[in-house]
């Protein structure tokens, strides 16, 4: 135990147990009241000028069907590009806004301070400060590769469906807002406000070679059940829509 706490606090492992230590000290804090579960949760729109609020949810689409709701500042439409489609691979892989951020970091650090202190224990007795360094790119890359697969059951418990009091079929015909920065036929959230209802985020696809931008208004015309995904289409605000 003692050789344990001593390879802990060794200067090639002090940061990521640092890291570790803090992580420990925020869900104590979680446990005591004196932060929320969500306090560091943050709202991002998969586009490449990120809009960031604190007291949200990060916002994916996975290519699996675990799809998350994101919380997105409402503004003009914008079209596809590069930056674009690496933060949605980003999001799609670590199930960011299925998963709230915290447990996704917490899942990180943990990983990464074990990587980090087997690699110096059975590879860098020494306790060289280069040595250390050049595990580190395999250390991140392996606790990154482990988030990922620790996250798919949490991605699936996270899951939000549609309020229990509000049935699919109800739902066709309802006019809301594009809040990713586009929607296809392969990613995309919506947000609905019904009446004496909390604002309602869901997951949409439009047809095959069919884009919307964010802010346009979409109409809910069918579910996918494959995906769980509701299928939209290009629409004009009205009062009352006939379903």
């Amino acid at each position: 135990m003692i050789d344990f706490f001593r390879e802990s606090v060794n200067y090639v492992n002090l940061p990521v147990t640092t890291l570790m230590i803090m992580t420990l000290l925020y869900w104590v804090m979680v446990m005591i009241g004196v932060f929320g579960f969500d306090s560091f949760d943050l709202d991002l729109d998969a586009s490449p000028d990120v809009d960031l609020d604190i007291g949200a949810d990060f916002g994916i689409d996975a290519n699996t069907g675990l799809d998350a709701a994101p919380g997105t500042a409402l503004g003009s439409g914008s079209s596809a590009t590069g930056n674009d489609g690496f933060f949605r691979t980003v999001f799609n892989f670590f199930y960011l806004g299925e998963v709230p951020i915290v447990i996704i970091g917490t899942f990180f650090v943990l990983f990464f301070w074990i990587a980090t202190f087997l690699s110096n224990h059975f590879f860098n007795m020494n306790e060289s400060f280069l040595r250390s360094m050049l595990w580190l790119s395999p250390n991140l890359v392996i606790s990154l590769a482990l988030t990922r697969i620790s996250m798919i059951p949490f991605a699936i418990v996270f899951r939000k469906p549609p309020p229990e009091n509000i049935r699919r079929a109800e739902m066709y015909g309802l006019i809301g807002l594009i809040t990713t920065s586009e929607v296809t036929e392969q990613f995309g959230q919506m947000e609905i406000k019904l009446e004496n209802e909390p604002e309602m985020r869901i997951n949409v696809r439009t047809n095959p070679g069919e884009i919307l931008g964010k802010g346009d208004a979409a109409k809910i015309v069918s579910f996918n059940n494959s995906n769980g995904t509701f299928l939209v289409e290009l629409t004009k605000w009205e009062k009352s829509v006939d379903g």
